[in-house]
């Protein structure tokens, strides 16, 4: 079964440094932790639900890259910035801006599609457009494979792929 627009996760999150830089928790971390924490929140950016990871200590360690003893050393300040609920730790301002993200490009999504059916209107189904701009790329490959031509004579090379 294909996946729906909200099943998908976005490829992105932002990043907002001056939070990250500012913010108390983050403050007081260790290097190593801080690092921990960001590919913790990577990895929860795609889980389902988002902005999940879940609550088993050896999968969180698996998901930070970290050992035993590195995890042991960094799990309290790691985890301070997340909630359990149930099975999953969630942190909140990362759902926050996964939903921002996911409705932004859900708006953008629709206008797009809206601006492709405007452009498309009254084109006789678009074969019209089509047919001028695939006569256009063949007269501009005409021309490429000339010039290109003339290079392989000087080279003696006889190769020449048009459209890659």
């Amino acid at each position: 079964m294909a996946k729906s627009f909200n099943d998908i996760p976005p490829t992105y999150f932002p990043f907002f440094w001056s939070d990250w830089l500012n913010d108390e928790v983050v403050m007081g971390m260790s290097l190593a932790a801080q690092g921990a924490y960001m590919r913790l929140l990577c990895h929860a950016w795609r889980q389902t639900p988002p902005a999940t990871i879940p609550s088993h200590p050896a999968t969180i360690m698996r998901l930070c890259g970290a050992t035993g003893d590195e995890w042991e050393q960094v799990k309290d300040e790691v985890l301070k910035p997340w909630d359990l609920s149930g099975e999953r730790y969630v942190q909140k301002r990362l759902l926050q801006i996964w939903k921002e993200v996911r409705e932004d490009s859900k708006t953008k999504s629709q206008l797009a599609a809206k601006a492709a059916a405007a452009r498309w209107k009254n084109r006789d189904n678009g074969t019209k457009n089509a047919d001028s701009h695939a006569d256009a790329y063949a007269g501009a490959c005409g021309r490429n494979a000339s010039a290109y031509a003339d290079d392989a004579k000087r080279s003696k090379e006889k190769r020449f792929i048009c459209g890659v």
